[in-house]
């Protein structure tokens, strides 16, 4: 879908003297989109003209925006010290190359354990994954 919106927003960009844009099928029935007629087929010119956003997509796009927005502003609060969460950075940080012994030290027995993942769930909750050796590859805590 995004290579045929791609091709379409191609053809439009140079076809715009001309405005014609045909839509082709080819014998296997893949679409393409040329700016001179299909050989051997009837023709369907397509209407490439930038269409306005019905209602729906527009209250979609807010909502994304504002979902996007809060999580930003969230994250500098937190940042910052200030906002939810902030008091979740009790937990002394990781470092990738850590072992499980030295994980152990700085944050205790975990709640869950698999031999690539422990699971904290005291607050905040964690996730430590470890790599085939026993070592950290990655930290996460969040609520």
């Amino acid at each position: 879908m995004t290579r045929t919106a791609l091709t379409v927003a191609l053809l439009v960009a140079a076809t715009s003297a001309s405005g014609a844009v045909y839509k082709c099928t080819g014998p296997d029935g893949s679409l393409t989109f040329s700016d001179k007629p299909c050989p051997g087929q009837a023709n369907e010119e397509v209407d490439v003209r930038s269409a306005e956003p019905t209602d729906r997509q527009r209250e979609e796009a807010s909502r994304v925006l504002e979902r996007d927005r809060s999580m930003v502003e969230g994250s500098a609060a937190r940042d910052r010290g200030d906002g939810p969460g902030a008091e979740r950075s009790s937990r002394p940080s990781l470092s990738s190359g850590m072992t499980k012994a030295q994980v152990r030290e700085r944050w205790g027995a975990p709640d869950f354990k698999s031999p690539t993942m422990w699971g904290y769930h005291d607050d905040p909750k964690a996730t430590v994954t470890f790599d085939l050796n026993g070592m950290v590859t990655s930290a996460i805590t969040g609520p």
